[in-house]
């Protein structure tokens, strides 16, 4: 009797157990069900885990060949999630276990992505039933090919908010134009769709259909329609094409641009209305045959780039084909390999209608006139072809332009442009873009020297520039104002020096004269319009030299002979240049003797000045970085920056910095000064153009 009541304990307490267990299950939150998928043939299944299904299709005679994977469990879920990507279109179908009865929506797929979310909170009786989920590529065609990559399929339960779709939502289009993969020219001038409407929401463009016309009437009511636009959609293999053509015509003045989108891009040409039969032709001969296969939305801008305008033209036809004769109406500029100069002098408006040229004797006159709106950044451009421009340093631009107008001036080749404003002086002046900075690779590839007059200003800015000159070259050798001689020695018998093409300074620094140093003074006569001193040493590699010019720490630079045992000073001093002090070694003793290889004076234009309102400026959290071993990081607080740090074992000496690379333009202020608080007794080394400083918490 007692064992059985053991027995009978041991069973309350594993069903007890039991009872808990079943009491603390949660219902699952989400279920992905991207993975697990199989079928037709006609679907070649390219990725298909927890991250995506992704497949081509190419459809025979099945409309209804589909791919399917099994599922359970899905009464608690509320909504299915749908992201999708690609050139298509799909319908998911859930089916119950015999397929009789079904729920579905039907997707059209973009390429550049769609997201759906699929409510299904009043279904749960019947999503308690379902057990495959099916996709239809193309659904109710055949013969149709595309691609679809799925990059979420989940169920969740919490109820849909955005994006949301019922069951039998349906928005593939019906405005696709289909080739049919045998005839010569594609032609598609119908179907044309706005993309959005005025701000009285009525359509921007409206559309009549005259035979194969068709003529476009818009109406871009409201400031933000510069860029409005209507569309077509094409679909199928158009590997054996390379052009698509445009017929259009209307009153003169409107700039029409022509722009189709392809899986990893999308390619535009435009022309200026001038009152005849022009066409547009957009060359795509540089496309694989695989991304031909992607074109799939051609795109019309309507008076392109304005706002607030109304008007008429006709669309004659549109096409692709594969042979097109273009006729290059660009005038390059293209040098010839050997002259010292290159001259620019082949101009033309960027097709805006904006700008205008005429040669003249003395000089080319652009004249610019821009309308209302959306012409801040018209341009005027030279297009620069088959021409290696790397033995050149600089471009300069000879111009004249009205008082206090602007221009922005700008070279573009691969790589970052490089561009300068020029507030005008009502005089004949000159802009030089240095090119000194540049790669041989890069100078190889210069494409445009652009002219943006008044820029960033639209609202009926016009104007004329003369142009009397713009060519490259090479920068005019600067000459030095020679001041290698006259050395004093501040204390005496310290330095001596001897004089011939160089001059030769033989040292010896005993007790107490760590900081003894020699100067040079200046006079009003040498110094007179320059504002740069350059200084060539040559010694022992490894010793440390100061230079100090007006004895003022802005202008100082600690130097380190190389290896070669060469260094040189070279810097824009911004006030008159008096006494140049130099310090061999400083805070150290010693013997030795160093070279001075050339010292002068010369005028260079300053390259960036500091405006007024930047003339002090903190750092932000963007301006430090790590030196590269990955012990600093920084948090932005406020005006503060919080520096973490870890040092392991053997990074006793690794540092933060400011990044003068990315941030060039803080080198040219001369004052540096940071409070810093941090853990009582620990230390840090704050280190400025060699000169240091050790802080104490």
């Amino acid at each position: 009797m007692k064992r059985t009541v053991k027995l009978l304990l041991f069973i309350g307490v594993i069903v007890a157990g039991i009872i808990g267990l079943n009491a603390c299950q949660k219902k699952p939150t989400e279920l992905n069900v991207l993975s697990g998928f199989s079928g037709h043939t006609d679907y070649i299944i390219s990725q298909n885990d927890e991250k995506a299904l992704a497949f081509d299709y190419e459809k025979g005679l099945e409309e209804d060949a589909s791919i399917t994977k099994s599922v359970k469990g899905l009464k608690d879920f509320k909504t299915l999630l749908i992201d999708v990507e690609g050139s298509g279109s799909i319908a998911i179908i859930l089916e119950n276990e015999n397929g009789t009865e079904s729920k579905k929506v039907s997707l059209y797929v973009p390429k550049v992505g769609a997201k759906y979310e699929w409510d299904l909170r009043n279904d749960s009786a019947f999503l308690s039933k379902v057990k495959t989920i099916r996709i239809i590529a193309a659904p109710g065609k055949t013969e149709q090919d595309g691609n679809v990559r799925i990059t979420k399929l989940m169920f969740i339960n919490e109820l849909a908010d955005n994006y949301v779709i019922q069951t039998d939502f349906y928005n593939i289009p019906s405005n696709i134009h289909e080739y049919d993969g045998v005839a010569d020219e594609f032609h598609f001038n119908s179907k044309w769709t706005n993309n959005e409407a005025n701000t009285d929401q009525e359509p921007i463009f409206e559309f009549e259909y005259i035979g194969e016309k068709a003529v476009v009437s818009f109406d871009k009511k409201g400031s933000d329609y510069s860029w409005a636009f209507f569309y077509t959609l094409i679909k199928g293999d158009f590997s054996g094409f390379d052009y698509m053509i445009f017929r259009v015509k209307g009153t003169a003045g409107p700039k029409i641009v022509a722009k189709f989108e392809y899986t990893g891009g999308e390619i535009e040409s435009s022309v200026v209305l001038n009152g005849d039969e022009q066409e547009i032709a957009i060359d795509f001969t540089s496309l694989t045959a695989e991304q031909k296969k992607t074109i799939s939305r051609v795109l019309i801008f309507g008076d392109a780039g304005v706002s607030n305008t109304q008007g008429t033209f006709e669309i004659l036809d549109a096409y692709l084909t594969a042979d097109y004769t273009i006729d290059d109406p660009i005038v390059y500029n293209i040098y010839n390999g050997t002259d010292e100069v290159f001259k620019i002098g082949n101009w033309r408006d960027f097709g805006d209608a904006v700008y205008t040229f005429e040669k003249l004797a003395e000089y080319t006159k652009l004249t610019y006139k821009k309308k209302d709106a959306g012409q801040d950044w018209a341009l005027a451009i030279a297009y620069v072809k088959d021409s290696d421009l790397s033995q050149f340093e600089r471009l300069v631009f000879d111009v004249q332009g009205e008082k206090n107008k602007k221009a922005l001036f700008k070279l573009e080749l691969d790589g970052a442009p490089i561009e300068k404003e020029l507030v005008f002086s009502g005089d004949r002046e000159e802009v030089s873009i240095d090119l000194t900075g540049l790669t041989t690779a890069e100078l190889k590839t210069i494409k445009h020297v652009l002219i943006f007059a008044d820029h960033a200003k639209s609202a009926n800015a016009t104007g004329e520039i003369l142009l009397y000159d713009v060519y490259f070259d090479v920068n005019p050798p600067v000459v030095l104002v020679g001041i290698n001689n006259n050395y004093v020695s501040n204390d005496a018998g310290v330095y001596e020096f001897t004089y011939e093409e160089t001059t030769k300074v033989d040292f010896a620094k005993v007790a107490t004269q760590e900081w003894a140093y020699f100067y040079r003074e200046v006079t009003e006569e040498e110094r007179e319009g320059q504002n740069t001193l350059k200084m060539v040493f040559s010694g022992t590699a490894g010793d440390i030299i100061l230079v100090k010019p007006n004895d003022k720490g802005a202008y100082e630079m600690m130097l380190t002979l190389d290896e070669n045992g060469e260094a040189i000073y070279e810097k824009y001093i911004d006030e008159p240049i008096v006494k140049i002090m130099v310090f061999v070694k400083p805070n150290e003793l010693g013997t030795g003797t160093l070279t001075i290889v050339e010292s002068g004076l010369k005028y260079v234009k300053p390259a960036f000045s500091i405006p007024v309102e930047e003339l002090n400026h903190q750092i932000v959290v963007e301006e430090l970085i790590d030196s590269g071993d990955g012990v600093y990081t920084f948090e932005q607080i406020d005006s503060i920056i919080k520096v973490i740090y870890d040092k392991p074992a053997g990074l006793e000496w690794t540092t933060m910095r400011v990044d003068l690379n990315t941030y060039p333009k803080l080198k040219d202020y001369n004052y540096f000064k940071i409070e810093l608080k941090g853990t009582p007794e620990k230390q840090v080394l704050v280190k400025v153009n060699g000169i240091e400083k050790w802080v104490t918490f």
